[in-house]
């Protein structure tokens, strides 16, 4: 009898040792799972964040002569590029400039841009004017604009002008 009790627990704990093993290798399997699910799904979220972007340069110049005079009206120039320090811009750029009178002034702008474009096909000038948007791509580029400038009086006054450049990646 001692020996017939002594077979059967022996093979009860082959049993008990099973049984762990089992629960064991179904918790492993379980956590390799549920990691592999983790890893899967956190690699798909960092490939949609990622996104294309690059430095916009869009410069502008502004230069005014006194002998800037064209049948009897006077000019200035304003010169926009997408270089600076010799280094062109890394993305396509869109841009646009509106020019107007500082508080107080009373001048009246027509322009003509290096492409013969002009603010205005019946050539009227107005005192606020917004230019056609134009784009650069990504090699070195340089528009020009001729801006004249008439006072509302008719009479020879100084004009203030405000000049603001709009650029974003296009």
């Amino acid at each position: 009898m001692k020996r017939g009790l002594a077979l059967f627990f022996k093979q009860d704990k082959w049993q008990v040792k099973s049984i762990i093993i089992v629960f064991f290798v179904l918790f492993l399997i379980v956590l390799v799972l549920k990691e592999s699910y983790a890893y899967f799904i956190s690699s798909s979220q960092s490939v949609v964040q990622v996104m294309a972007t690059g430095k916009v340069i869009c410069e502008m110049t502004v230069d005014s002569n006194p002998n800037y005079v064209e049948n009897n009206i006077p000019y200035f120039r304003i010169k926009v590029t997408n270089t600076k320090d010799g280094v062109v811009s890394s993305v396509p750029v869109r841009y646009q400039l509106t020019i107007q009178n500082e508080e107080g002034s009373n001048g009246l702008f027509y322009y003509i841009d290096s492409e013969g474009n002009t603010s205005s096909s019946t050539e009227e000038y107005l005192s606020s004017i917004t230019s056609l948007e134009y784009t650069f791509d990504t090699s070195e580029a340089t528009r020009d604009f001729k801006v004249y400038v008439k006072a509302s009086s008719g009479l020879k006054e100084t004009v203030n002008v405000k000049i603001n450049l709009e650029a974003i990646q296009a």
